[in-house]
């Protein structure tokens, strides 16, 4: 287990120049900024690393880089947790502090049916997550991104069923999502906020949500671009819902998602209360279709763009 060796060098990573930082804050002194790393990196140089809690980047901690190979929970790793963890302790959305230019490429993130999820983005800002970034065997989320801006993943796999079944003496995740507290909110890809990119990206069959229904990438939020994703099997690929999970506030912040050049495959596309939302040179396959949802909050169709698919 490597879970010590790992904390011990995140230690080291972010005592790195903590006397610099970004929007005229100082860290070192205490008050409320964000510390520029200077691109510091945690290299796992190829290595296969078995941890039993997250790696976590806290909060007022800017410009850090984790690369290059491959984290896998233990079965004592905790349930509600994810392997990767960003934002820890920030006190509030998009403030002082909030993590800004962090960077996650060429790993593999397998929960092995134990942690909730791979990667998880609250309040980030401009993070970038790829490229040849793959998350498996998840239980909640493969990648969450809650509120935040500007937040760009691409070249990125997610499957939460490890196709050939049973790996490395970790449980088997197609049975196990069925009774774990994430089989109601789940979804391979969570991108709640605004204005985030998903590009050059493939969901495979996903856990559940809302009973019995499989959801690939699940968009809360306005001002979202999605472009070449390619979601398989489960009966939603992509679902563009605010729930009661996500707090309305204002028809405006669901508005103006735009879902281009896209791939349903054996799924569908669902959209609640579109507002200004265009679809646009998609393909839905064996029966995919699109699905519009009224809701109690709005239960009207506003600006409904949908051509060339």
């Amino acid at each position: 287990d490597s879970t010590d060796a790992f904390a011990q060098a995140m230690a080291k990573l972010l005592t790195r120049n903590t006397s610099r930082t970004f929007g005229g804050w100082n860290l070192s002194s205490g008050t409320a900024g964000c510390g520029d790393m200077g691109g510091a990196s945690l290299n796992l140089g190829g290595g296969d690393f078995i941890i039993s809690a997250p790696i976590v980047n806290p909060c007022h901690v800017c410009n850090v880089r984790v690369h290059g190979g491959t984290l896998r929970a233990g079965l004592g790793f905790p349930a509600d947790k994810y392997l990767i963890e960003t934002a820890v302790g920030c006190p509030q959305n998009n403030g002082p502090g909030t993590p800004e230019f962090l960077g996650f490429s060429e790993l593999l993130l397998d929960c092995r049916g134990v942690a909730a999820g791979g990667l998880h983005l609250p309040n980030n800002l401009g993070t970038n997550v790829g490229p040849r970034i793959f998350v498996t065997g998840f239980s909640q989320h493969g990648i969450s991104v809650e509120v935040g801006h500007e937040v760009m993943i691409h070249e990125t796999w997610i499957n939460p069923e490890m196709m050939s079944g049973r790996q490395h003496g970790g449980l088997d995740p197609k049975h196990y999502f069925n009774g774990t507290s994430g089989s109601n909110d789940s979804s391979g890809i969570r991108l709640w906020g605004a204005d985030h990119y998903l590009t050059n990206v493939i969901v495979f069959s996903t856990a559940a949500k809302s009973g019995s229904e499989l959801v690939g990438v699940e968009v809360a939020g306005g001002g979202n671009l999605l472009t070449g994703v390619h979601t398989w099997q489960g009966s939603i690929g992509i679902y563009v819902c605010w729930g009661e999970e996500w707090p309305r506030t204002a028809a405006a912040g669901q508005a103006h998602n735009r879902i281009v050049d896209s791939y349903l495959d054996m799924n569908r596309l669902v959209a609640c209360d579109p507002t200004e939302l265009t679809i646009m040179d998609s393909y839905f396959l064996a029966g995919g279709h699109i699905n519009l949802r009224a809701t109690p909050y709005l239960h009207e169709i506003k600006g409904l763009s949908i051509h060339g698919s």
